[in-house]
């Protein structure tokens, strides 16, 4: 394998011309020296798996893609650049130990968990969406959260639209932001304690009401 791989946009099959949709689960794992993919505009689904563990890969634009499964790119520790992907679903473990400093997901409804745990470079986070945050995994109902082990993770703001958050995700940071009016349910426990929870001021006794029952 080189550095650099470019996924082709079509390829021949027995003479006929087929796109290239997707890329198989375990198709790359564990490959080293790569890094840098390019896909084309017809990739939209990456399997489970497809680059785990790909130690040197750095760059790969997902701006196209619709879906990626589970563990795509755990262990990706040097990826840094992933284009301004449109995913509405983040699935569990997709980015875990990357080297990514900074995510914008602007159409991101639900986070699964694990999704990137142990992050150790992440430092902001955008998430204008966010219904679900770290609740659930391939099995179902799963409280890891989605941000575990992201030491240099100091805040986070949660908008108008979260309704469920779990806890065990959220762990050392020094403030938390949620500005729905509702308060959004929450999973697995308490924060830490040195941890501020910001939330908006004519909601507060709903807040304190609604989580006393957690």
């Amino acid at each position: 394998y080189y550095t650099e791989t470019t996924i082709p946009e079509k390829v021949e099959l027995n003479g006929i011309s087929i796109t290239v949709k997707a890329i198989g689960g375990y198709r790359f794992q564990n490959i080293g020296g790569l890094k840098k993919i390019i896909l084309p505009a017809t990739v939209t689904t990456i399997c489970e798996n497809t680059f785990q563990n790909c130690e040197d890969l750095e760059s790969i634009d997902l701006s196209h893609v619709l879906y990626i499964g589970p563990n795509a790119f755990q262990g990706c520790s040097k990826l840094t650049d992933i284009g301004k992907p449109i995913l509405t679903t983040i699935e569990e473990g997709v980015f875990k130990g990357t080297g990514l400093k900074a995510i914008n997901f602007p159409n991101a409804i639900t986070i699964m968990s694990d999704a990137f745990s142990n992050c150790d470079s992440l430092v902001e986070i955008t998430l204008p969406k966010i219904i679900s945050l770290g609740c659930y995994g391939e099995s179902g109902v799963n409280y890891n959260g989605a941000f575990r082990g992201c030491n240099a993770l100091n805040n986070i703001t949660l908008p108008e639209t979260i309704k469920e958050i779990s806890t065990s995700g959220l762990t050392n940071l020094s403030s938390i932001t949620i500005k729905a009016l509702t308060p959004p349910f929450w999973y697995a426990g308490s924060v830490d304690s040195h941890t501020l929870i910001w939330v908006p001021e004519k909601s507060l006794s709903s807040y304190k009401k609604s989580w006393s029952n957690n």
